[in-house]
């Protein structure tokens, strides 16, 4: 369950619940008859999810977190905007300004977004740097492991009583099987 390593162990169902919102937000409200309805809605919609959202606090990286309630608040100012417009309370040069705004905004949004994607390719491959160096150590360990085992094995055969050789491979299958996993 990879997506849900993003999320707090108890909100593993966190991902569901977006893709349910996101439902609502771009398909379910096309279901409603008039304008009035829809945007009533969508509002509902907005902004329920944007307080629950900061309560749940799914999201494990606190980065993460507060970039994902800035985008659910645009996501309530994209409505509201557009409420205002249409209401002609935003006209002339107060309207352009709220716009660039507004645009302003979401490049801000964009800029986070980038630097986030970078930041995790960086973690990426900082952790596949030390799988990698944990691996060459293994194999290592292996290999040094392989030999001693040669070694006593041929010391044991040289030199070893009548029996021994049964009573080790007797003693090895017991421990590989107390340490087998389940």
């Amino acid at each position: 369950v990879g997506f849900a390593i993003r999320y707090r162990p108890h909100r593993w169902w966190y991902e569901v619940y977006t893709l349910a919102r996101r439902f609502a937000l771009t398909s379910l409200v096309l279901a409603f008859p008039t304008l009035e309805s829809s945007t009533v809605f969508v509002l509902i919609v907005a902004v329920s999810t944007l307080l629950l959202d900061r309560e749940w606090s799914a999201h494990i990286d606190g980065y993460a977190s507060a970039l994902s309630h800035a985008l659910n608040v645009q996501v309530l100012l994209a409505p509201l905007y557009m409420l205002l417009i249409d209401a002609h309370m935003i006209v002339g040069e107060y309207s352009i300004a709220v716009s660039v705004g507004l645009l302003v905004l979401n490049l801000v949004m964009v800029g986070a977004l980038s630097l986030t994607a970078v930041r995790d390719v960086r973690k990426a491959k900082a952790k596949a740097e030390q799988l990698k160096t944990l691996n060459v150590q293994l194999m290592k360990d292996k290999q040094e492991d392989k030999d001693k085992f040669r070694t006593a094995w041929g010391k044991l055969v040289d030199a070893g009583a009548e029996g021994d050789e049964r009573r080790l491979l007797k003693t090895l299958h017991r421990l590989a099987q107390s340490s087998a996993l389940p």
